[in-house]
């Protein structure tokens, strides 16, 4: 339970990132 807790937020810290340098790459 706690492992699937630990990915989920993983990925979304990653998604997160990713969003923010695809925003920072369109200026």
């Amino acid at each position: 339970m706690i492992k699937r807790l630990v990915i989920v937020t993983i990925v979304l810290t990653i998604v997160s990132v990713n969003l923010a340098l695809t925003e920072e790459t369109k200026w």
